[in-house]
């Protein structure tokens, strides 16, 4: 089998080398994977793109390690979307990585370019609540990245503001100073015109803030509150 396998790395068209190799992978699991990792390239290069999956695909599962694994899974989404234009087998096969790794970078860019231009942001919020719970506890940044992410997805493209206000919450819970959860729910406070709630996050960013001259604008920001959208002028006279 080596022997066929030298053969092809110096001859990728030879024919008998590569019907060798094949003959060997219908033997049983034991030469699969050896077998698989010599003809990947080779299918590449003729552009066998079914061979090829089928290639990356047992090697995503039965490789040593957690890295190999979602190199191959990668690889094989990558050909799924540049070669058989298939957006959704693309996506699960970066899921697939995700899942793995919950803190691949490319993995997560492209399940995010493929949602955007397949509108599949339900699918993408449902895979990243399946791996938050392998993101770690507490304070650790990756969870606090993923709820972030999540409660962006609600909050921007599912335009589900409870589910985004929740998760929102869910940082505060872990982080009560977390300035940019606050900064997240004024906005979206602000934008759905919750009048009330919006003046609570107001007065839990004062109680967050010493620097005298932020105090005064979240002060100015409770008057204007008051003010222009509840019409309560004595409430907002009050503030000062």
């Amino acid at each position: 089998m080596l022997s066929f396998g030298q053969v092809l790395l110096m001859r990728p068209n030879h024919e008998q080398a590569r019907v060798a190799l094949e003959e060997y992978y219908q033997r049983g699991e034991v030469y699969q994977a050896p077998v698989a990792t010599i003809l990947s390239p080779v299918y590449e290069l003729h552009g066998q793109w079914d061979e090829l999956i089928a290639c990356l695909q047992l090697l995503a599962r039965v490789s040593p390690t957690v890295e190999e694994r979602v190199e191959h899974y990668e690889h094989a989404a990558k050909v799924f979307l540049s070669e058989l234009g298939d957006t959704d087998a693309a996506f699960d096969h970066h899921a697939q990585a995700l899942h793995l790794a919950p803190g691949h970078e490319s993995a997560r860019a492209q399940l995010y370019l493929i949602s955007d231009s397949q509108g599949a942001w339900p699918k993408l919020v449902r895979l990243y609540e399946e791996i938050l719970p392998s993101t770690g506890q507490g304070e650790e940044p990756l969870r606090l990245d993923y709820l972030y992410t999540i409660a962006g997805m609600y909050a921007t493209k599912l335009r589900e503001y409870e589910r985004a206000e929740q998760y929102y919450y869910q940082i505060l819970e872990i982080k009560a100073s977390e300035m940019r959860a606050l900064d997240e729910l004024e906005g979206l406070y602000e934008s759905t015109r919750r009048w009330d709630d919006l003046l609570g996050i107001l007065d839990s960013k004062m109680a967050q803030t010493t620097e005298q001259g932020a105090l005064l604008s979240l002060q100015f920001r409770k008057v204007e509150v008051y003010r222009d959208f509840l019409e309560d002028l004595p409430r907002a006279i009050s503030v000062l």
